[in-house]
């Protein structure tokens, strides 16, 4: 996509983000503020957890859902996470927020949160930082496909939400669904060289397999 806006092609660019999907503020938005191309933002309250049909636990999807984890991070009640959640996306540097709606009353609490947001406080600036370790998945899937057929994106994605976001349990459960696990890997080492980050993967999913084993 940064090479896409690069060509002036464009005026908008519509990406996923939100508090544990950051990857577009690692160099698209900024690269698009500099270029004056509107960034249009989904997905503010709902994470990504599988690729289609690889994860047998089928948690919620949403950022709303009752893993207790996700309520301390964002908030105790459904209104509450709804309201941090949208903050957390409106303090970035994005033009236009895409919920999703429902139902009125859905509509009525993201327009609220859109006409009293002012600024992120300092609390929240604290509360939502995270450091994310130069050498962590993208999530692109230019890894895949894996003769072992492991979904490597998703089981590093868990990993991420473990260690970088606290959310252990809530990985864990996510790791236990999948339907091959990092036991089946041969260290083919296939995956390595397709990665355009270059990162160790194989070290990096032995790592996860310690890390979300229950």
């Amino acid at each position: 996509m940064d090479k896409a806006i690069e060509t002036n092609e464009f005026d908008t660019v519509l990406v996923p983000l939100n508090i544990v999907t950051r990857q577009a503020l690692e160099e698209l938005i900024p690269l698009a503020e500099d270029l004056d191309i509107g960034v249009a933002t989904m997905k503010p309250l709902s994470a990504k957890t599988s690729n289609i049909i690889t994860c047998l636990y089928t948690p919620s999807l949403s950022l709303l859902s009752d893993e207790p984890e996700l309520k301390t991070l964002l908030g105790q009640d459904k209104i509450s996470r709804v309201r941090n959640a949208l903050r957390f996306v409106l303090a970035q540097n994005v033009s236009v927020v895409v919920p999703g709606l429902r139902s009125i009353e859905e509509v009525e609490t993201a327009t609220k949160v859109g006409e009293e947001y002012k600024g992120s406080k300092k609390d929240e600036e604290k509360r939502f930082r995270v450091r994310l370790d130069r050498n962590y998945c993208r999530d692109c899937g230019l890894c895949l496909p894996c003769p072992q057929n492991l979904n490597i994106a998703a089981i590093l994605r868990f990993h991420t939400l473990s260690v970088t976001y606290g959310l252990i349990n809530w990985a864990k459960k996510l790791h236990e669904g999948l339907e091959v696990g990092v036991a089946n890997c041969t260290k083919c080492g296939e995956c390595e060289p397709k990665c355009p980050y270059k990162l160790p993967i194989i070290d990096m999913l032995q790592k996860a397999q310690m890390d979300l084993q229950r």
